[in-house]
């Protein structure tokens, strides 16, 4: 994933700008929250509420089950933009200008971690330790007070999240490398 990310922001001059105000990233789709849309939902009326300028981009997945609920739960918030799911490069400018985001996606815990954005996954567990470990994303799960008060001093400031050790799904080197010991096998098998 860092090889295609850097790739692609390279080739389309992408670099990480904050926007202002503040943007709040969210996808969510997992089948184990579908009970927990209305909670998530409750999470981001409660940003808006206590964050006057911040503005929400919510790519909406397909799915009726996930589409009715965040609709009904968000559609109606002046702040909150409703979007179809976006393809990748409309997916990396929105995560390079996000100040926070939040996702139940695996893949875009690994793309935060690219562009320094920091990350709260509404699960109680991941597939990318790694992440939590470098301390560029924090597992909240679902509840809606848990949500609100962690992201809510990322958004105003009030607590500043760096990684200790920089981005630990890779440096953008891995094809490359791949290439180079696929080319030393097959010479050493001739």
């Amino acid at each position: 994933i860092v090889d295609a990310q850097q790739t692609l922001c390279q080739r389309f001059q992408i670099t990480r700008k904050e926007a202002t105000p503040p943007r709040l990233l969210v996808t969510a789709h997992r089948r184990e929250n579908w009970e927990s849309m209305g909670y998530i939902c409750t999470a981001i009326r409660s940003l808006l509420a206590q964050h006057p300028t911040l503005q929400v981009i919510f790519p909406v997945h397909l799915n009726p089950i996930v589409r009715d609920q965040i609709w009904q739960g968000i559609g109606a918030e002046n702040r909150v933009s409703l979007v179809e799911p976006m393809d990748y490069l409309a997916l990396q400018r929105e995560l390079s200008r996000a100040a926070l985001v939040l996702t139940d996606s695996g893949g875009i815990q690994e793309e935060a971690a690219g562009f320094g954005v920091p990350c709260l996954v509404m699960r109680e567990t991941t597939e990318r330790p790694e992440a939590l470990e470098a301390g560029i994303a924090a597992l909240v799960g679902t509840q809606a007070e848990r949500i609100t008060s962690i992201a809510l001093p990322l958004l105003c400031g009030e607590v500043i999240w760096q990684s200790a050790t920089g981005n630990p799904f890779g440096d953008g080197q891995a094809a490359q490398r791949i290439s180079q010991d696929l080319q030393l096998f097959l010479q050493n098998r001739s």
